[in-house]
């Protein structure tokens, strides 16, 4: 779960990156990935909360542009995958933006 002020920050990171008419929507993931791929198969980008990003997950949206994570690192996102595919990833720590790739 993302505390609100954080998500917040992660939301207005994606409208300036992304642009201020950036759609943002909320899923809540209950551990079924087939429903997980559906939710997120249209989407330009995905702020979490330590939820793991597969391989399989992330090619799922080859249009995947951005995954926010509001974590203390990156290491529940394949991160191969993702910059295979052109999907960057960040990390929210303490009010703090590190960009990873």
């Amino acid at each position: 779960m993302i505390i609100k002020n954080h998500l917040e920050i992660e939301k207005s990171v994606f409208k300036k990156f992304l642009g201020e008419d950036t759609e943002i929507s909320l899923y809540v993931h209950e551990g079924d990935n087939e429903k997980f791929k559906e939710a997120i198969k249209d989407v330009d980008g995905i702020l979490t909360s330590y939820l793991e990003f597969p391989k399989e997950i992330i090619n799922s949206n080859p249009n995947l542009k951005g995954i926010s994570i509001e974590a203390t690192g990156y290491n529940f996102v394949d991160a191969d995958a993702a910059q295979e595919q052109g999907t960057a990833v960040a990390v929210i720590v303490h009010r703090k933006l590190q960009i990873i790739q």
